[in-house]
């Protein structure tokens, strides 16, 4: 069947049959545009992204002592100051009140430095050197790991005034956990006294005799 003017067919809804168009197929104006539907649901979450850069991720500390104490075997330093500018602990040592630890809040890896300037104590009374001065730094209260231990020079001679005093340096790397505690233990074998000048030879300038330095490096 054809249809004039090229028309599409008309629909019956009354019968299955198609009619011709009796008008000119004419286009009429497009229609005013619908509304909009309603918003779709979320979707799912996405892949967690990479991890941005914390500048406030920052863990440094100085803990100082100048004031001589004795410090008893398998025992932390007692620190008297800790220096300014300071961050990333949620403790530090200092005295009052007497904090031996720095407790990290931050898990990652550190660089520790110390210094140790003593004399061993060999008896009640007596000063010598029985022993070489054994430092190191002790994690959660747990004795120092083998890295972590420094000696200074042995020096064997009897009872002698003066005793020249034992210095340490140590550093290297720590790994450690937000929560962990950092301290720095005697491992001499015997007391020591830290001291910043030889016994019975006293000078008029207080210097740090113990000094334990923390650095947050790296993030993980």
């Amino acid at each position: 069947m054809s249809y004039p003017y090229n028309c599409n067919p008309c629909y019956s809804a009354c019968a299955p049959s198609y009619e011709p168009c009796n008008d000119p197929c004419l286009v009429g104006a497009p229609g005013l545009p619908g509304s909009n539907g309603r918003p779709g649901t979320d979707g799912v979450q996405g892949v967690k992204g990479p991890r941005g850069v914390n500048v406030s991720g920052l863990a440094f500390g100085t803990a100082i002592s100048k004031t001589p104490i004795t410090v008893l075997d398998n025992t932390d330093v007692t620190f008297t100051n800790t220096l300014q500018p300071r961050a990333g602990f949620s403790t530090y040592p200092t005295a009052p009140p007497i904090s031996r630890v720095f407790t990290a809040t931050i898990t990652g890896v550190y660089d520790f430095y110390f210094y140790v300037s003593g004399v061993a104590v060999a008896a009640p009374g007596g000063l010598r050197q029985p022993n070489p001065l054994i430092f190191g730094l002790s994690v959660n209260s747990s004795i120092p790991a083998s890295e972590t231990l420094f000696r200074g020079d042995e020096i064997e001679q009897p009872l002698v005034v003066p005793i020249p005093v034992t210095i340490i340096n140590g550093s290297g790397l720590i790994a450690l956990n937000a929560g962990d505690t950092v301290s720095l233990r005697n491992m001499t074998g015997s007391a020591v006294l830290l001291t910043s000048e030889s016994i019975n030879i006293p000078n008029t300038t207080t210097a740090s005799n113990a000094v334990l330095k923390l650095r947050l490096i790296d993030r993980v």
